[in-house]
């Protein structure tokens, strides 16, 4: 028979995700404090990066800001997010029809 234990609801158990050998080392080399830290940080597998729907014919309907220092701030955030080799998600919204292709500036780094 299996060794069953009764926990109170209130009760929070920690939960355990495994992480890659680098940001392990790293937790384990540092202190307590330093741990903490570290678990804090945004790291590439803690994080993802999600361009939606960075199209030409999409950005030309903004008028908050000029279109080309949106393009210019998309292909820094593209290039940093590449850079560091965080996860990245790309969509586009009616590519074929209305939309127009990703940007060529964000093709360029990731395809």
């Amino acid at each position: 028979m299996p060794d069953l234990r009764i926990v109170p609801r209130d009760t929070v158990h920690p939960v355990v995700v495994p992480t890659p050998y680098r940001a392990r080392e790293k937790l384990r080399l540092g202190t307590s404090m330093g741990m903490q830290i570290t678990q804090n940080k945004l790291i590439p597998f803690n994080c993802v990066g999600i361009l939606i729907d960075f199209q030409k014919r999409l950005l030309s309907t903004i008028d908050s800001t000029d279109v080309k220092t949106l393009i210019e701030k998309a292909f820094d955030l593209t290039w940093i997010l590449d850079s560091f080799g965080i996860p990245t998600i790309l969509t586009t919204i009616g590519a074929r029809r209305f939309g127009g292709p990703l940007l060529p500036q964000i093709q360029m780094i990731f395809f």
